[in-house]
């Protein structure tokens, strides 16, 4: 997804319900810089017979280290009961991780600006 406001623009990677895929790195050196990843995280399904069907720490942070975005919200990891890893251990993996861009964990109902947008606005 992309944000344009005069000529800035803003990149947006949502990962929507998924779990990391082999072409996944193919995907991220033909896209542009990613501003902002959107990470579904959660662990949903690694307790259960069908297998992981939302990321898990280890699956998002290697999202995180092959998109290499400016900023990292995680989304829908405890909105649910079904969400069975908690935000803390996508953190924790995070940190030991040669990742140095911002983490955002947003309570729910909250929300984040970032100032780029804001001058263009």
């Amino acid at each position: 997804m992309e944000h344009r406001s005069g000529e800035a623009t803003f990149r947006i990677y949502w990962t929507g319900d998924t779990v990391w895929f082999d072409k996944l790195p193919q995907v991220a050196e033909e896209l542009p810089a990613v501003d902002l990843l959107l990470p579904h995280l959660g662990g949903v399904g690694k307790d259960g017979p069908w297998g992981l069907m939302s990321l898990d720490a280890v699956e998002g942070t290697r999202v995180v280290r092959t998109l290499r975005p400016r900023a990292v919200i995680p989304i829908h990891h405890s909105t649910f009961s079904h969400y069975v890893e908690p935000i803390s251990q996508f953190t924790r993996a995070l940190a030991s991780s040669d990742y140095t861009g911002q983490v955002v964990i947003l309570n729910e109902g909250r929300s984040w600006t970032d100032d780029r947008i804001r001058q263009h606005q």
